[in-house]
């Protein structure tokens, strides 16, 4: 009678009851019911093919639409281009006319600086123009050394008078 009625007598427990209530069991339960197992198992491994199948169809639909906008680019980049016509060499040519504008804006630089010294108020024209003076007062004493000494004099202070200019 041990023997027999451990086979026939199930166990359960205090709460197997829940199992009813419980909303998210009823579909397995009633599927296990009208003996759609093998159905289940086949609906869940066609729902995972078509779920797989759905996102390498949106995968795929992202590259066309980043195909589509790199062609819109690259379109845009050879209309530019053609509207841009460069020839062979020009870019050389481009090159050697920065060079040469550089070099014409440091030129001009030095040669601003150079009018400032000249002509500007620390310019030595008026210091030369004072000693030009003072000589000319002194020449009747020493008229063999001062002379040269004031006609040089004077063509620096023409030479840098021509040159503020």
């Amino acid at each position: 009678l041990k023997a027999v009625g451990a086979v026939l007598v199930e166990i359960h427990g205090q709460h197997d009851e829940r199992a009813l209530v419980d909303a998210s069991t009823h579909r397995q339960l009633l599927d296990a019911f009208a003996g759609h197992e093998k159905d289940v198992v086949t609906l869940e491994a066609l729902w995972d093919i078509r779920r797989t199948a759905g996102a390498a169809l949106d995968e795929h639909r992202a590259g066309m639409e980043r195909a589509a906008r790199e062609a819109d680019y690259l379109r845009h980049a050879s209309q530019e281009l053609k509207t841009l016509a460069p020839k062979e060499g020009e870019e050389t040519e481009l090159a050697n006319r920065r060079t040469t504008m550089m070099q014409g804006e440091k030129v001009a630089t030095d040669l601003r600086e150079a009018q400032e010294a000249i002509g500007g108020p620390h310019s030595p024209v008026s210091a030369l123009s004072a000693a030009v003076r003072r000589l000319e007062r002194r020449a009747a004493n020493a008229p063999g050394l001062i002379e040269p000494a004031v006609k040089a004099i004077d063509i620096a202070i023409n030479a840098l008078e021509e040159a503020d200019q």
